[in-house]
Parts: structure tokens; C-alpha cells; sequence
């Protein structure tokens, strides 16, 4: 059977419709991952200058953190208060970082705050033994005035 002009034109129009609807739909889909990956790009960018910005001003803090830390445990020590990383102020731009290795440097920030605690325990616990011992030197001391002072009397 011989296809007339109208059922050749009607069989191609409906290929061709069909293939535009998928055409369409690929369309659709094309501009929605589209959308996606520019939103991603964007974030991305973001974060990069986040990341920039944050190593600016770590390099600015390490010029002078191993001071700083210092001063903290100084104080600590005066203080007879406990060392906690919470003291030390870190650049702005870490807090809404998230560090990679961050167990391994919670890790070594965990041990040297120990360290450091345990150094502060023998501290007071050495200058309370110091003080101890100069109350006794002031009782000597007191004891040792008033038998010269008992001696002088006598001897007079």
C-alpha cells in the first residue's frame, strides 16, 4: 500500500513533534544543571575568597601567636586558672572554617593544654610548699628574735 501526501506529511509531522518535545525536554534539563552549576561556581568562588581572606590573616597571626600564647599561660599561671584553647584568640576568618585535619590538630592542641595544666598544678602546688616554708622561716625567725632579745636582757 502506497502512503498518500497527507499520511507521509501527518507520519513526519508526529516524528517531528516528538522529537521536539525531547528536544524540549533535553532543553529543560540542560538549563536546570545549567542553573545548578553556576549556583555552584558562585559558592565555590565564595568559598575561595573565604579560604584567601582567612589564610591572609592567619599569616598576619602567626607573626605573633607564639607571644600571644605566652601571655595567655602567663596569665593562666598568675591567674592559677586553667589553660583552654578558648583563650587564645584565633583570626576571625577560622571560626566559620572547618579544618581538615582538625582531630590531628585537636590531637596536639588536647596535649599541650595537659602540659601545660600539669605545669600549673606543680606551680602552685610549689608555691604553696614555698609559702609553707617561709611561715615557717617567720616562726624561726620571731622565735630566734625573741630568744636574742630574752639573751640580751639577761646578760644585761
Amino acid at each position: 500500500m502506497a502512503m498518500t501526501e497527507a499520511e507521509l506529511a501527518a507520519q513526519t509531522y508526529t516524528q517531528n513533534s516528538e522529537s521536539l518535545a525531547r528536544l524540549k525536554s533535553n532543553h529543560r534539563q540542560f538549563l536546570t544543571n545549567q542553573q545548578s552549576l553556576q549556583s555552584r561556581i558562585i559558592n565555590l568562588h565564595n568559598r575561595e575568597s573565604e579560604v584567601s581572606l582567612a589564610i591572609s590573616d592567619l599569616d598576619i597571626w602567626l607573626c605573633t601567636a607564639n607571644l600571644n600564647i605566652v601571655n595567655v599561660v602567663t596569665q593562666c599561671l598568675q591567674n592559677r586558672q586553667d589553660f583552654t584553647v578558648d583563650l587564645i584568640s584565633l583570626p576571625s576568618g577560622l571560626g566559620s572554617m572547618t579544618i581538615a585535619n582538625q582531630p590531628i590538630w585537636q590531637q596536639s592542641i588536647d596535649q599541650y593544654q595537659l602540659k601545660v595544666n600539669e605545669q600549673m598544678s606543680l606551680a602552685a602546688n610549689e608555691q604553696q610548699r614555698i609559702s609553707a616554708n617561709q611561715e615557717q622561716l617567720e616562726v624561726f625567725r620571731s622565735e630566734a628574735d625573741f630568744k636574742f632579745t630574752r639573751t640580751i636582757a639577761v646578760s644585761q
